[in-house]
């Protein structure tokens, strides 16, 4: 069993899906998805939030690869701060930087091949290091600049490994449930070319 997916690396194919009219859709879908994910997220403090939209880049990841991954977590990202006003939250584009870079590395673990719970791991993986490392030092250029790194990085480990706990369980049913929805659908991209 491979943890990496071999089509991953085949960029051309991921913008051949991307440039499909069906391939458009799926992702266009999957970014207003993050958008209305968006208004689920819970706010604890300023550091210390849960956001479900990495379920929409996880698909998106999964459907169209790193490059569609990537495209969702950005642009779902910008969108959904303009569309919410950001719910009292400031625009900062390194969170933008965040949700494209897990988008193109869950494209590795999910891209062209069956979703099983080693790849869930390697996905909540990525998602903990991104959270834990880039978030944590976006925060701290925010709102703790009179502080310590380590500080802000102290005080988000127990949501940081609440969460990988969290993805671990839930990135592979959610996946493996619509990887088959997209099936049934016949909707999936024809992967061999």
């Amino acid at each position: 069993m491979n943890l990496i997916s071999k089509k991953a690396f085949d960029f051309k194919l991921q913008i051949r899906i991307l440039a499909n009219l069906k391939g458009m859709v799926i992702c266009a879908f999957l970014i207003a998805l993050y958008v209305v994910l968006y208004f689920a997220n819970i706010k604890i403090t300023n550091t210390i939030q849960f956001r479900p939209g990495y379920l929409a880049i996880c698909a998106a990841a999964m459907y169209g690869g790193p490059i569609m991954g990537a495209l969702t977590g950005a642009v779902g990202d910008v969108l959904s701060m303009l569309v919410t006003g950001g719910q009292g939250e400031v625009f900062f584009f390194g969170f933008t930087l965040s949700y494209a870079l897990m988008g193109f590395f869950f494209g590795f673990f999910l891209f062209g091949s069956a979703v099983n719970l080693a790849k869930g791991i390697g996905c909540a993986l990525v998602e903990l290091l991104v959270s834990l490392l880039l978030n944590t030092y976006w925060l701290f250029i925010m709102y703790y600049a009179g502080s310590t790194y380590m500080t802000v990085f102290i005080t988000r480990i127990p949501k940081c490994l609440i969460m990988f706990v969290i993805s671990t369980i839930v990135i592979p049913i959610v996946m493996k449930a619509l990887q088959e929805a997209f099936k049934r659908a016949k909707v999936l991209p024809d992967l061999s070319k």
